[in-house]
């Protein structure tokens, strides 16, 4: 069948209208996803290839929902993540970490536990101090304490939890009756060897994975440390004050 010019634009036009329509209604259903549903979707396009999937080694989701909403926005921004959140703007990070931890930006309660007393400290005792314990990193213990034999009849005396922290990975540096221990929230802890409260927290400016080294350096003693960014840290052991 041979249309005529008149027809012919009578169907151009009722396709045109057509495919307006039809756009109009994608806007209309895209305008009215639910904020929830749209971080769902930005999660599967951009984070579920790693964290749905267990051989990556990536934290699963229920872990990405353990840790705090500004540990996220960090790790998207500067941290290990920084790659795939490079097409993310500033809000859109916010919005997803607020998804996936169920929590807001900045409304986590502050920190129990702080030590009551200030106590002198001293590099004197047993030690076990940096990631090896020694230049030959043979990380023995010389003077444990403890005994094989006791070993068994041990119990737990007190428990230090990280606010939005799942994994760890720097071990503990034990000195002067302290544990210092980085984060990879970004944040160093001194803490009580014997009672589990905490001396001082210090904040980097990013996540730490390396075990702290308390050092003596003329007539101070120095807590020395690395961040993800190559940054150098030197604080003051027993308050923490940057030098």
């Amino acid at each position: 069948m041979i249309l005529g010019s008149g027809a012919r634009l009578q169907c151009i036009l009722i396709l045109a209208g057509a495919i307006m329509m039809s756009a109009t209604s994608l806007a209309s259903a895209q305008s009215t996803l639910s904020p929830q549903s749209t971080q769902e979707v930005v999660f599967q396009q951009t984070c579920a290839v790693c964290h749905n999937n267990p051989a990556t080694r990536a934290p699963a989701r229920d872990s990405l929902h353990a840790m705090s909403p500004d540990f996220v926005v960090e790790a998207l921004t500067n941290g290990i993540m920084k790659a795939q959140g490079l097409d993310l703007s500033p809000n859109q990070r916010v919005s997803l970490a607020e998804y996936l931890t169920g929590q807001k930006l900045g409304a986590q309660a502050p920190m129990a536990g702080r030590c009551n007393q200030a106590r002198v400290f001293s590099l004197n005792g047993p030690s076990f101090n940096g990631w090896g314990a020694n230049a030959e990193n043979w990380r023995y213990q010389a003077d444990p304490g403890v005994s094989v034999r006791q070993l068994q009849r041990l119990d737990v005396k007190w428990a230090f939890g990280i606010p939005g922290v799942v994994a760890m990975f720097g071990q503990p540096t034990i000195v002067g009756g302290r544990v210092f221990i980085g984060a990879q929230n970004g944040h160093v802890y001194s803490i009580d060897a014997s009672s589990g409260c905490y001396f001082w927290d210090y904040a980097a400016s990013a996540g730490v994975r390396s075990a702290i080294t308390v050092a003596r350096i003329r007539e101070r003693n120095f807590a020395l440390f690395g961040d993800r960014r190559g940054h150098v840290y030197a604080l003051d052991a027993a308050t923490g004050e940057m030098v």
